[in-house]
């Protein structure tokens, strides 16, 4: 019985090693199913594999550019036409009646032999022209339609100074010539005589002062000689030359200025106290 008592313990050691054993091969066997540690595992990707990394410099090409001040919008407004603040009206003449017009239509001459030609003897010494004037055009700083000349020197000079001005105002006038052909127009700006035969090619200019002359029964057109500081250039005409066999078209216009900061780098006037008709051949 005794030795029987000796190997119950040893047999209750054996047992216990052999649970130690169990319970450690299944935590073994758990671990080796188990997935890594989050800190030996791959990280996720959710994006494509594509994307770039987020070191990468963000893409600027849907970026917004900063505007300079020079490249914005306002830059390239234009600015507002200028706002007339002179009237003024081109009017043809009969008598003492005047018209504002917008147009005005003629006979025009077709061929070197056409009866409306006149013969110019006078102007040059060494050469004839042929001649055909088309009409004489007011200037009057109105926008009435029918004006009734009492004189020149007061129904004329009335407007004048109904407007504010003075003798430090001018008139002036541009004349475009519209070729059959197309193209750009010929232009000039008239101002004085010396400037009446810069398109002489198609026409000659003369300028007249109705109001220095508004009780002399007869009076010469203005010249340098006459051309003073209150001269005023109340009317002009056309004298039509050979050239205008090839004009479509002319456009008179007509402006008041008191400055020369009122003209571009071509002398032409910018300002907006103007007044323009078409001239042309009657159809």
């Amino acid at each position: 019985m005794k030795h029987s008592s000796n190997i119950i313990p040893i047999l209750t050691v054996m047992a216990a090693f052999a649970a130690v054993a169990v319970i450690m091969t299944s935590i073994l066997s758990k671990r080796a199913e188990s997935p890594k540690s989050s800190t030996d595992a791959q990280p996720m990707i959710s994006e494509p594999a594509d994307t770039p990394p987020d070191t990468e410099p963000e893409s600027t090409a849907d970026a917004a550019v900063p505007v300079t001040e020079s490249e914005s919008e306002s830059e390239t407004e234009t600015a507002p036409p200028p706002v007339q603040t002179i009237p003024v009206g081109i009017y043809s003449v009969s008598g003492k009646n005047c018209t504002l017009i917008d147009e005005f239509a003629s006979d025009w001459p077709d061929s070197d032999d056409d009866p409306l030609w006149t013969l110019d003897t006078w102007t040059y010494k060494d050469h004839i022209n042929l001649i055909c004037d088309i009409d004489y055009f007011a200037v009057i700083t109105s926008n009435e339609e029918k004006i009734k000349v009492t004189t020149w020197d007061e129904t004329w000079l009335d407007r004048w100074e109904a407007a504010g001005l003075d003798d430090s105002y001018k008139v002036g006038f541009e004349l475009a010539v519209y070729k059959k052909s197309g193209g750009e127009p010929v232009r000039i700006t008239v101002l004085s005589p010396t400037d009446t035969f810069d398109a002489e090619e198609y026409f000659e200019l003369y300028l007249y002062d109705c109001v220095a002359h508004a009780h002399d029964k007869w009076y010469s057109h203005i010249t340098e000689k006459t051309n003073y500081d209150d001269t005023k250039n109340v009317m002009i005409k056309i004298t039509l030359r050979d050239g205008c066999y090839d004009v479509d078209h002319i456009e008179l216009t007509s402006f008041v200025y008191n400055s020369p900061d009122e003209f571009d780098e071509n002398g032409f006037y910018t300002g907006a106290n103007r007044a323009t008709i078409i001239v042309k051949r009657d159809e």
